[in-house]
């Protein structure tokens, strides 16, 4: 049996992703197609998480009570479009604290393995930055860098081609039509092994 999963990170792939992150609910704007991929894996059955690196929080920036409230918001916003987040995970250590679970080191993909038996062959990282494929291929599951824009894309290309994500869409929506298609992904609980 094998039980693969999604791992989302947050900021750039579900909402806009901006400096130094959305610091309360109400600065949250989900990118245009980002809840119906949700949902969308989620009707396939699969499991979702989210794994974030909240640096603000390190910084002191943003609080423990603002990072709880926006997320808490956006996993209502999930489920209200049809999707289900399994568990979100969150680092909010300082870039230097020197933690495990800060991407691109894969604790955060290890804790969700540990606690609800993800394999991590059958399961995608999918992320806007080069961190997040870092921290799947550590992880050993297959990787997606989503870019947002052409612009953005030429920016990241030597970095793409040094980390060699299995996948580069220009969004979640996108990923999720190719992550899909590629049927490697199994719910808990489907067999493996050719009909």
């Amino acid at each position: 049996m094998t039980d693969g999963a999604v791992f989302l990170d947050r900021d750039g792939v579900l909402n806009e992703d901006v400096f130094p992150t959305p610091l309360r609910w109400s600065q949250v704007r989900f990118l245009p197609g980002a809840l119906a991929a949700v949902a969308r894996l989620t009707r396939a059955g699969l499991r979702v998480f989210v794994v974030t690196n909240k640096t603000a929080m390190g910084w002191k920036v943003l609080s423990p009570a603002r990072n709880d409230e926006i997320n808490r918001g956006i996993l209502a916003a999930i489920e209200e479009a049809g999707g289900r987040v399994t568990k979100l995970y969150f680092c909010g250590h300082h870039p230097w604290a020197g933690c495990e679970c800060r991407k691109p080191k894969p604790g955060m993909l290890v804790a969700a393995q540990r606690e609800f038996g993800v394999e991590p062959g059958a399961s995608w990282m999918v992320g806007d930055n080069l961190t997040d494929v870092l921290a799947g291929r550590a992880f050993g599951a297959r990787t997606a860098l989503v870019y947002g824009s052409e612009a953005r894309r030429r920016r990241l290309a030597r970095g793409i081609a040094r980390a060699r994500p299995d996948l580069v869409a220009p969004d979640l929506s996108s990923a999720v039509d190719r992550i899909l298609a590629d049927g490697k992904v199994l719910a808990p609980g489907r067999d493996a092994s050719p009909p």
